[in-house]
């Protein structure tokens, strides 16, 4: 469904030819990863470029993914098929409920990360867990401590500011469309930055990775810190509301 579509049959290939820098330094592990989960073309080598700044190798990789196509119906997360082999989910499973593979199949926002972490980390456990939307902060807090509590990396799957008829969102609020998009990403890019989820969450982009960033904010700690690895949009000129646009991040939680 998405190998050959979204992203291309050789992307092991199409990913070493990108020349990317084989490590970085750094003092601090990286706990989580905020990526897109468009198509290749689109934002692939945003997405690469960002999981090179996880210098070490992680036994478990945690896929959180906003939930596009309605398959938590009334929950507000749950844990798909394990791609791995690792007990922990068993306790996850039974706390928040399961999604089969056939669910999970659906889901770009999962399918989008998986290659990309087969190829970074080849031995890891994947565990991808489909988010909702979250009745309260309370609740938001209780699932970012149970997976706080978890030893791993996490991949943020989302996406910023969608923009045009196609996904309801057609705001005009500067001189040009192009403007508006602009600062509606700046505001999520600094609600992230600065660790805020009162600044996420009064953010007016329309946008899928409200929830999942709640949680990767709570992952971190008082001294934590989010470096922004980059941004572009699907369309560099966006003409009207006619036009569909989709714009992207990049980021790295240290700490």
């Amino acid at each position: 469904m998405f190998k050959g579509n979204w992203y291309p049959e050789d992307i092991s290939q199409k990913i070493k030819d990108m020349n990317l820098p084989k490590s970085y330094l750094s003092e601090k592990i990286v706990r989580a990863i905020f990526v897109p989960h468009a198509a290749f073309n689109h934002c692939g080598k945003l997405v690469a470029e960002t999981y090179t700044r996880v210098t070490h190798q992680p036994k478990r990789v945690f896929i959180l993914s906003p939930d596009h196509h309605g398959i938590l119906k009334s929950r507000d997360i749950a844990v798909c098929t394990n791609m791995g082999k690792n007990p922990s989910v068993k306790t996850l499973k039974k706390m928040w409920g399961e999604v089969g593979k056939t669910g999970a199949e659906k889901e770009h926002g999962i399918m989008m990360q998986i290659p990309y972490i087969k190829y970074f980390f080849p031995n890891a456990d994947i565990i991808p867990i489909i988010v909702g939307q979250f009745q309260s902060d309370e609740r938001m807090r209780e699932i970012a401590c149970v997976l706080k509590s978890l030893e791993g990396l996490f991949v943020i799957s989302g996406c910023l500011t969608h923009f045009g008829k196609k996904h309801g969102f057609t705001s005009l609020t500067k001189e040009t469309y192009d403007d508006t998009v602009e600062a509606l990403d700046k505001e999520i890019l600094t609600a992230v930055e600065m660790m805020s989820l009162h600044l996420l969450f009064n953010c007016e982009s329309n946008f899928c990775a409200k929830y999942v960033l709640g949680i990767m904010i709570l992952l971190g700690d008082p001294k934590s810190k989010v470096e922004q690895i980059g941004y572009k949009r699907s369309l560099d000129k966006i003409n009207g509301p006619d036009d569909n646009c989709v714009s992207y991040g990049g980021g790295v939680l240290e700490g």
